[in-house]
């Protein structure tokens, strides 16, 4: 009987023991949970960073040196076409806008255009020329600019020319006008400008009515370049075009001027690529 009696105390000590232990192990993890910092949810997290986006935080995007793309998808009202196109719907004086934006391969922007979705007419926002867009100015002056000589015409921005817009060039002489080539916006991706050491060694037939032979590497201070002999086919007919390609490894866009082949000898052409200046697109 005194052994059955030792043995019940022994076990009640035991579950005192193991009472105890869970307590204090209670207490030290109130005393954690208290110290610690609230744990928000997600919904909670998305009230925080996501705001509205408005036309004068686009203003002040367009005014940072070095936009990139996170800047672009902690708003409000995201949403995405496509697994590297997104846009934001926004409101001005009455005005439905977009903001389109894209994102490459190696997760870079693409473009970031603003558009008036009344009349289509956009721009990359990253020219500092949003006001252009609201006054429905742009011009290819937004994005780079040639010393044409006094017989060349450049024709107003054109948002269906290229891929993003572009002009015509029109030739003036004693027996009138004639079009005679033109500038465009195209874009990169399509184009696929070869860049090695800072020298544009080939592009791609990004239209299936552009074909591109001779090919020439051009030294311009700007960019690097191409010189192509074009053939394009319009209103079923084909015409031959010197055209140079223009185009920065780290950029987007790709520029490209033309002029016909039947209008103007290469060293001509050449001489007018020699002149190109660019718009600081940041």
């Amino acid at each position: 009987m005194k052994k059955l009696y030792i043995l019940l105390a022994f076990l009640l000590f035991c579950a005192g023991c193991a009472a105890q232990a869970e307590k204090t192990k209670e207490m030290e993890e109130t005393e954690i949970a208290d110290n610690a910092l609230p744990v928000k949810t997600e919904n909670e997290q998305e009230e925080i960073i996501k705001e509205e986006l408005t036309m004068d935080k686009i203003k002040l995007l367009a005014e940072k040196e070095e936009l990139s793309l996170q800047d672009l998808l902690v708003w409000e009202g995201l949403s995405e076409s496509s697994l590297s196109f997104y846009y934001y719907t926004i409101l001005e004086e009455n005005k439905e806008y977009q903001l389109e934006f894209s994102s490459r391969s190696d997760g870079q922007l693409g473009f970031v255009r603003l558009v008036d979705m009344q009349t289509m007419l956009s721009i990359d926002i990253r020219t500092g020329n949003i006001e252009h867009l609201l006054c429905n100015e742009v011009l290819m002056d937004d994005y780079l600019t040639f010393a044409f000589p006094e017989e060349i015409l450049v024709e107003d921005y054109d948002l269906y020319a290229g891929h993003f817009g572009g002009c015509s060039l029109t030739l003036v002489d004693g027996n009138g006008t004639v079009p005679c080539g033109g500038i465009y916006i195209l874009n990169g991706d399509r184009v696929s400008p070869s860049i090695v050491s800072g020298e544009m060694l080939s592009v791609a037939h990004y239209d299936n009515d552009i074909y591109h032979s001779e090919k020439e590497r051009l030294s311009i201070e700007q960019c690097p370049a191409l010189l192509t002999l074009m053939s394009a086919e319009e209103d079923g007919e084909s015409t031959q075009y010197y055209s140079v390609y223009f185009a920065q490894e780290s950029d987007f866009y790709c520029y490209n001027l033309r002029l016909r082949a039947d209008l103007f000898t290469k060293a001509e052409v050449i001489e007018i690529a020699q002149t190109v200046q660019f718009a600081d697109i940041h």
